[in-house]
């Protein structure tokens, strides 16, 4: 638990892995709540939101004016770059892909928050081409990089502390949470722990994601997005909701 008395704690963004999920109905939305409404349920409880529907196709800025007008102020939004990107063209040549993207999505104007490159694992570890997909963004230091690689990306920490770009923390079935800031800004990125999706984070895994928390606010992280993509059953919401409570003290 994070307290009061700590000093130069950052700002915490704490949400889920998208919002729109039939099964959370009964379990995290009212059985009575119609699905129209569950996106203002959730910005009642929730400070940003990690967009992965951005990853499979593209929206018009029309999508993105959207979003911006129906959320609070405050409210940030983290877009997950599309896959054509990423997987297709494993972020070779891709300059115009990027800048289209970001040209769109600049309609969420001040709610725009981070973008969040997921490398495929069959990316080459090519630090030039990371170097070059990373200039090709308007800032940097808004995107948060997931390697999903076996290899050691170790290397590659360097080229992201240049750039002030954020390393994404994951916890997942391949891989286990682990305190590492490349720039001011934490991302944690929680897949479930023995199960895609499918998992539910005991007491004892959130104990460990808060002691990650507490050693990046040590490391002098300023933000910390948290977001929770184990989304089967409402589960997402509820670890969520549970991390959220324990950094307000």
């Amino acid at each position: 638990m994070m307290h009061k008395e700590s000093k130069n704690l950052p700002k915490f963004w704490i949400g889920t892995s998208g919002w729109n999920y039939q099964e959370w109905k009964g379990n995290f939305y009212p059985e009575d709540l119609s699905s129209s409404h569950w996106f203002d349920y959730y910005c009642k409880i929730f400070n940003t939101v990690e967009i992965n529907a951005t990853f499979y196709r593209t929206f018009p800025q029309s999508t993105y004016e959207r979003w911006a007008k129906s959320s609070p102020k405050g409210f940030r939004f983290v877009l997950k770059v599309p896959r054509i990107i990423s997987h297709l063209h494993l972020l070779q040549n891709v300059g115009e892909l990027i800048s289209n993207f970001c040209e769109l999505s600049s309609a969420l104007g001040e709610k725009r928050g981070l973008y969040l490159l997921q490398l495929s694992p069959k990316f080459p570890l090519d630090k030039k081409r990371l170097e070059q997909a990373l200039d090709a963004f308007p800032d940097p230091s808004k995107v948060a990089v997931e390697f999903r690689t076996k290899g050691d990306v170790s290397f590659l920490l360097d080229l992201l502390k240049e750039k002030k770009a954020i390393y994404c923390i994951a916890d997942s079935p391949l891989v286990r949470i682990r305190p590492i800031l490349t720039s001011t800004i934490g991302y944690i990125r929680l897949h479930g722990r023995k199960q895609w999706f499918y998992h539910f984070y005991t007491p004892d895994e959130m104990k460990e994601i808060l002691t990650t928390v507490k050693e990046l606010v040590e490391e002098g992280a300023e933000e910390i997005y948290i977001f929770f993509n184990n989304t089967a059953m409402g589960w997402a919401a509820e670890n969520a909701l549970t991390v959220k409570k324990s950094l307000e003290g």
